[in-house]
Protein backbone atom coordinates (compact mmCIF):
# COMPACT_ATOMS: atom_id res chain seq x y z
CA UNK A 1 0.00 0.00 0.00
CA UNK A 2 2.67 1.98 -0.68
CA UNK A 3 3.65 4.20 -3.37
CA UNK A 4 6.86 6.82 -4.53
CA UNK A 5 5.64 10.39 -4.72
CA UNK A 6 8.07 12.55 -6.12
CA UNK A 7 8.62 16.23 -4.72
CA UNK A 8 9.85 18.58 -6.70
CA UNK A 9 11.30 22.40 -6.47
CA UNK A 10 10.21 23.04 -2.87
CA UNK A 11 10.95 25.99 -1.99
CA UNK A 12 8.11 27.02 0.98
CA UNK A 13 7.58 30.80 1.44
CA UNK A 14 7.60 31.98 4.69
CA UNK A 15 4.42 33.21 6.50
CA UNK A 16 1.90 32.99 3.15
CA UNK A 17 -1.25 35.03 3.89
CA UNK A 18 -2.71 32.44 1.41
CA UNK A 19 -1.98 28.48 0.56
CA UNK A 20 -3.74 27.09 -2.83
CA UNK A 21 -3.57 23.40 -3.18
CA UNK A 22 -4.05 23.00 -7.24
CA UNK A 23 -5.31 19.52 -8.70
CA UNK A 24 -4.09 18.72 -12.19
CA UNK A 25 -0.89 21.60 -11.90
CA UNK A 26 0.56 20.31 -15.18
CA UNK A 27 -2.64 20.48 -17.28
CA UNK A 28 -3.24 23.91 -19.13
CA UNK A 29 -5.83 25.33 -17.08
CA UNK A 30 -3.68 24.43 -13.41
CA UNK A 31 -0.56 25.51 -14.74
CA UNK A 32 -2.17 28.79 -15.90
CA UNK A 33 -3.40 29.32 -12.25
CA UNK A 34 -0.62 28.38 -10.74
CA UNK A 35 1.88 30.21 -12.33
CA UNK A 36 -0.86 33.41 -11.98
CA UNK A 37 -1.00 32.87 -7.86
CA UNK A 38 2.34 32.13 -7.58
CA UNK A 39 3.23 35.31 -9.09
CA UNK A 40 0.97 37.28 -6.29
CA UNK A 41 2.32 38.26 -3.10
CA UNK A 42 1.36 36.17 -0.28
CA UNK A 43 0.48 33.30 -2.39
CA UNK A 44 2.33 30.02 -1.51
CA UNK A 45 1.28 27.27 -4.18
CA UNK A 46 1.48 23.28 -3.95
CA UNK A 47 0.54 21.65 -7.40
CA UNK A 48 -0.86 17.33 -7.40
CA UNK A 49 -0.08 16.00 -10.70
CA UNK A 50 -0.18 12.38 -11.71
CA UNK A 51 3.68 12.72 -12.77
CA UNK A 52 6.29 15.16 -11.84
CA UNK A 53 6.52 17.99 -14.63
CA UNK A 54 9.42 17.89 -16.83
CA UNK A 55 10.88 21.17 -15.30
CA UNK A 56 10.83 22.65 -12.32
CA UNK A 57 8.05 24.84 -11.97
CA UNK A 58 9.12 27.22 -9.38
CA UNK A 59 6.82 26.10 -6.68
CA UNK A 60 6.37 22.52 -5.15
CA UNK A 61 4.25 19.97 -6.65
CA UNK A 62 3.33 16.53 -5.11
CA UNK A 63 3.43 13.86 -8.03
CA UNK A 64 1.92 10.63 -6.85
CA UNK A 65 -0.48 7.98 -9.34
CA UNK A 66 -2.56 6.72 -6.66
CA UNK A 67 -4.15 4.22 -9.33
CA UNK A 68 -1.50 1.92 -11.69
CA UNK A 69 -4.41 -0.97 -12.56
CA UNK A 70 -4.64 0.96 -15.68
CA UNK A 71 -3.51 3.76 -18.31
CA UNK A 72 -5.00 6.89 -17.87
CA UNK A 73 -7.28 5.89 -14.82
CA UNK A 74 -7.47 8.45 -12.11
CA UNK A 75 -8.15 7.90 -8.25
CA UNK A 76 -10.58 10.56 -7.87
CA UNK A 77 -9.00 12.22 -5.08
CA UNK A 78 -11.15 14.57 -2.90
CA UNK A 79 -11.70 15.90 0.71
CA UNK A 80 -8.22 17.07 1.03
CA UNK A 81 -6.69 18.72 4.00
CA UNK A 82 -3.03 19.66 5.38
CA UNK A 83 -2.47 17.52 8.66
CA UNK A 84 0.90 17.27 10.61
CA UNK A 85 2.78 18.31 7.83
CA UNK A 86 1.20 15.56 5.23
CA UNK A 87 -1.44 15.95 2.74
CA UNK A 88 -4.48 13.49 3.85
CA UNK A 89 -7.31 12.86 1.52
CA UNK A 90 -9.88 9.91 0.02
CA UNK A 91 -9.16 8.30 -3.12
CA UNK A 92 -9.73 5.24 -5.30
CA UNK A 93 -6.50 3.83 -6.50
CA UNK A 94 -8.80 0.40 -8.35
CA UNK A 95 -8.20 -2.29 -5.73
CA UNK A 96 -9.65 -1.15 -2.56
CA UNK A 97 -11.74 1.59 -3.08
CA UNK A 98 -12.67 4.95 -2.10
CA UNK A 99 -10.08 5.00 1.16
CA UNK A 100 -7.90 7.61 2.92
CA UNK A 101 -4.77 8.31 1.62
CA UNK A 102 -1.74 10.17 3.36
CA UNK A 103 0.70 11.73 1.29
CA UNK A 104 4.04 11.83 3.34
CA UNK A 105 7.59 13.43 1.90
CA UNK A 106 8.68 11.13 -0.96
CA UNK A 107 5.48 7.99 0.59
CA UNK A 108 1.74 7.99 -0.41
CA UNK A 109 0.18 5.11 2.03
CA UNK A 110 -3.21 3.79 1.95
CA UNK A 111 -5.04 2.87 4.92
CA UNK A 112 -7.98 0.49 3.89
CA UNK A 113 -10.47 0.74 6.80
CA UNK A 114 -12.92 -1.32 5.28
CA UNK A 115 -10.98 -4.13 4.24
CA UNK A 116 -11.02 -5.20 0.65
CA UNK A 117 -12.32 -3.44 -2.61
CA UNK A 118 -15.45 -1.95 -0.78
CA UNK A 119 -14.66 1.57 0.25
CA UNK A 120 -15.24 3.19 3.39
CA UNK A 121 -15.67 6.55 1.90
CA UNK A 122 -13.71 8.63 4.61
CA UNK A 123 -15.23 12.35 4.77
CA UNK A 124 -15.61 15.06 7.07
CA UNK A 125 -11.92 15.93 8.02
CA UNK A 126 -11.15 17.44 10.69
CA UNK A 127 -7.27 18.14 12.31
CA UNK A 128 -7.28 18.21 15.89
CA UNK A 129 -4.57 19.77 18.18
CA UNK A 130 -4.32 16.49 19.75
CA UNK A 131 -1.95 15.09 17.03
CA UNK A 132 -4.89 12.79 15.32
CA UNK A 133 -6.93 13.48 12.42
CA UNK A 134 -10.77 12.75 13.14
CA UNK A 135 -13.49 11.74 10.34
CA UNK A 136 -16.11 9.47 9.44
CA UNK A 137 -15.68 6.08 7.43
CA UNK A 138 -17.85 3.07 6.90
CA UNK A 139 -17.12 -0.49 7.66
CA UNK A 140 -19.72 -3.47 7.65
CA UNK A 141 -19.75 -4.22 11.12
CA UNK A 142 -19.87 -0.40 12.38
CA UNK A 143 -21.99 1.57 9.95
CA UNK A 144 -20.59 5.05 9.43
CA UNK A 145 -19.22 6.24 12.81
CA UNK A 146 -16.01 8.54 13.91
CA UNK A 147 -13.17 7.58 13.56
CA UNK A 148 -9.44 8.90 13.70
CA UNK A 149 -5.54 8.42 12.96
CA UNK A 150 -2.32 9.89 13.57
CA UNK A 151 -0.98 8.03 11.19
CA UNK A 152 0.54 5.87 12.42
CA UNK A 153 -2.25 4.43 14.70
CA UNK A 154 -6.02 4.62 13.08
CA UNK A 155 -8.89 3.31 15.69
CA UNK A 156 -12.65 3.48 15.18
CA UNK A 157 -13.28 6.02 18.39
CA UNK A 158 -16.38 5.09 19.01
CA UNK A 159 -19.47 3.19 17.45
CA UNK A 160 -22.58 5.93 18.33
CA UNK A 161 -25.23 4.24 16.62
CA UNK A 162 -24.20 0.30 17.75
CA UNK A 163 -24.47 -2.14 15.55
CA UNK A 164 -24.40 -1.83 11.85
CA UNK A 165 -25.97 1.94 11.50
CA UNK A 166 -24.84 5.00 11.06
CA UNK A 167 -24.18 7.90 13.28
CA UNK A 168 -22.51 10.25 10.77
CA UNK A 169 -20.71 12.33 12.76
CA UNK A 170 -20.10 16.01 11.44
CA UNK A 171 -19.52 19.32 12.10
CA UNK A 172 -16.23 19.15 14.50
CA UNK A 173 -15.10 21.73 16.71
CA UNK A 174 -12.74 21.67 19.90
CA UNK A 175 -13.08 23.34 22.99
CA UNK A 176 -11.64 22.20 26.16
CA UNK A 177 -9.83 19.45 25.50
CA UNK A 178 -12.55 17.90 24.05
CA UNK A 179 -13.82 17.51 20.40
CA UNK A 180 -17.77 18.12 19.91
CA UNK A 181 -19.60 17.14 16.91
CA UNK A 182 -23.56 16.18 15.38
CA UNK A 183 -24.39 12.46 15.05
CA UNK A 184 -27.29 10.23 15.74
CA UNK A 185 -27.44 7.24 17.90
CA UNK A 186 -30.41 5.89 16.61
CA UNK A 187 -32.70 6.79 19.06
CA UNK A 188 -32.51 10.96 19.92
CA UNK A 189 -31.68 12.04 16.33
CA UNK A 190 -28.85 14.34 15.60
CA UNK A 191 -27.93 15.81 18.91
CA UNK A 192 -24.72 17.33 20.41
CA UNK A 193 -21.81 14.65 21.59
CA UNK A 194 -18.13 15.37 22.92
CA UNK A 195 -15.00 13.03 23.25
CA UNK A 196 -11.63 13.10 24.72
CA UNK A 197 -10.36 10.11 22.04
CA UNK A 198 -11.33 7.24 23.72
CA UNK A 199 -14.20 4.85 22.99
CA UNK A 200 -15.29 5.20 26.45
CA UNK A 201 -15.32 8.99 26.62
CA UNK A 202 -17.60 9.72 23.59
CA UNK A 203 -21.01 10.78 25.01
CA UNK A 204 -24.02 12.90 24.61
CA UNK A 205 -23.35 16.08 25.47
CA UNK A 206 -26.28 17.28 25.49
CA UNK A 207 -30.55 16.36 24.08
CA UNK A 208 -32.06 19.59 24.05
CA UNK A 209 -31.10 21.04 20.84
CA UNK A 210 -33.71 19.59 19.10
CA UNK A 211 -36.55 20.85 21.93
CA UNK A 212 -34.57 24.40 22.03
CA UNK A 213 -34.79 24.59 18.23
CA UNK A 214 -38.60 23.99 18.01
CA UNK A 215 -39.28 26.38 21.42
CA UNK A 216 -37.31 29.07 19.51
CA UNK A 217 -39.17 28.52 15.91
CA UNK A 218 -42.48 28.84 17.72
CA UNK A 219 -41.24 32.40 19.55
CA UNK A 220 -40.24 33.81 16.07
Amino acid sequence: NRMVVQVSDQQPAPSPDFCALIPGVTGTVGRALARTLAGLPGWRVIGLARRAPAQSPGYPVLAADLNTTAPNVGSDGAELIAHGGDLWLRADNGVNGYELFRIHGSTATAYDLYSGPLSSMPSQFYSHSDGYLYFQAFDSTHGTELWRTNGTTTTLVSDINAGTGDSEPTGFSALGGYLYFEADDGTNGYELWRTDGTAAAASVATTTRSRWFRDTDSRL
